[in-house]
């Protein structure tokens, strides 16, 4: 409906299984070997028959179980949070966007006032929204926020193409680790980050052909307390 790339051949042992006025090809199958392809895309919401389509090859072709809910990733997660942390204090950039938000929340639940969140107020905001976010995320979550302004110098180290990453890296929170078998303990500090992952992989080319196209301030460096 929305492409203009089409498949007009099938190899050998798959058949058509719908077609369209402008997709010869619209649906195929392997029987044998249990392969299905389609050419539109059933995950959104205009297509008619989206869900059932998703629920029967997830249900009925690959034999999934419906058992992951939210709340049992929220506690996996706030587990692994709590075993990492230890006793070490998490200090989390927050800017008031998804990323940032929901691994404070997730760190919060799981350490409480062992997390303290920064909000850098780097002058390239709305008009009031600084003290627009501060009040949400204090009135949502009710975690202690501290207020930061770039340190001397924030702007003038960040010339050229390179200011996302460079504001990035001049703005993360440094940490420090124990020496003890890489425990945390008391006193410790871990950087605590999040980010989505099609930002990971626009910024870190792990393997295959794929180009760093953009540089997150938040992906790399060292490691951190949670994503």
């Amino acid at each position: 409906m929305s492409h203009g790339d089409k498949m007009e051949a099938l190899p050998a042992g798959w058949d058509t299984l719908a077609h369209s006025a402008n997709a010869p090809i619209a649906a195929c199958a392997d029987p044998d070997r249990r392969r299905f392809g389609v050419q539109f895309h059933p995950e959104v919401v205009h297509t008619p028959q989206g869900s059932t389509i998703l629920a029967n090859f997830l249900f009925k072709v690959c034999q999934a179980k419906a058992d992951w809910t939210m709340e049992n990733f929220v506690e996996r997660e706030c587990a692994r949070i709590r075993e990492q942390v230890g006793a070490a204090g998490v200090v989390c950039g927050l800017s008031g966007g998804v990323d940032s938000t929901v691994t404070a929340a997730l760190v919060h639940r799981a350490v409480g006032d062992q997390l303290t969140c920064i909000f850098v107020d780097n002058g390239v905001l709305r008009r009031d929204e600084a003290q627009r976010v501060m009040r949400f995320l204090h009135d949502a979550f009710h975690f202690g926020s501290r207020w930061s302004t770039p340190e001397p110098g924030f702007w003038s180290a960040s010339p050229g193409s390179k200011t996302r990453s460079r504001n990035g890296g001049s703005s993360a929170p440094r940490s420090s680790r124990s020496s003890k078998g890489g425990a945390a303990t008391r006193g410790d500090q871990l950087p605590g980050a999040g980010t989505l992952y099609p930002d990971v992989i626009e910024s870190v080319s792990f393997k295959g052909p794929s180009a760093t196209i953009k540089s997150h301030h938040n992906v790399g460096g060292s490691r951190i307390a949670c994503t």
